[in-house]
């Protein structure tokens, strides 16, 4: 990402509110419909394969409405600049904020609401839209305003039961995040099934809970 305070002549840049495995998320203002958002600059060195897997996902991941998902506005690129994902901004950080660098766990009575909202989030995605998200974890479940879960990042989403051809399953095992990938998924990453997030959800529920994964590297 350049240092200049614009994104496209659009998006005013705010402060940084996040990094990942993915790049840098930041908030912006975006001075033609006047409304805050969160812009994901995407890491310069994502070939242009995984560019390409990133925008297809992206879009079939604009087709999500519900409560609690967190929507995805549009896929940003020019030559001189960045790639970055529009989205909307949840101004009170993720459940990985929480319990980051194992500081602090959480108690059950603590968890329970955001974790029905998240079941009830994924439920509408695998049961009415037939999509997997794939990399749930703590730093996916953002929080808004007024402290609902809204699922983030289904940059590696699929269909249920689509098998990824080879390019694609080679983009998958490189973005995914292995603590919270099932053994299937490792193994098979181009498999969609709605059990892969179901694992991923025991295993935050986990860390939320211990500070620490189930499994030992």
């Amino acid at each position: 990402m350049s240092d200049t305070t614009t994104y496209l002549g659009r998006y005013e840049l705010c402060q940084q509110v996040g990094r990942g495995g993915m790049g840098e998320v930041w908030l912006a203002f975006d001075l033609e419909l006047k409304q805050e958002v969160a812009l994901k600059f995407l890491k310069e060195t994502y070939g242009k394969d995984e560019t390409e897997f990133l925008k297809r996902e992206i879009k079939q991941a604009r087709m999500l409405h519900h409560r609690h998902i967190l929507p995805v506005y549009d896929f940003h690129s020019q030559a001189d600049q960045a790639a970055a994902i529009s989205m909307e901004y949840a101004p009170n950080g993720s459940l990985g904020d929480k319990v980051s660098n194992g500081k602090r766990v959480l108690e059950a009575e603590e968890i329970y609401d955001w974790l029905l909202q998240t079941c009830k989030g994924l439920s509408y995605a695998h049961e009415e839209c037939g999509i997997i998200h794939r990399d749930i974890k703590p730093s996916n479940l953002m929080l808004d305003s007024v402290d609902k879960i809204k699922i983030a990042d289904f940059g590696l989403s699929a269909r249920v039961s689509n098998q990824l051809d080879s390019e694609a399953e080679k983009v998958i095992g490189s973005l995914m995040t292995m603590h919270y990938a099932s053994p299937q998924l490792i193994f098979n990453p181009g498999e969609s099934h709605h059990l892969n997030d179901i694992y991923a959800l025991g295993v935050t529920i986990f860390v939320l809970l211990t500070g620490s994964y189930p499994f030992k590297d």
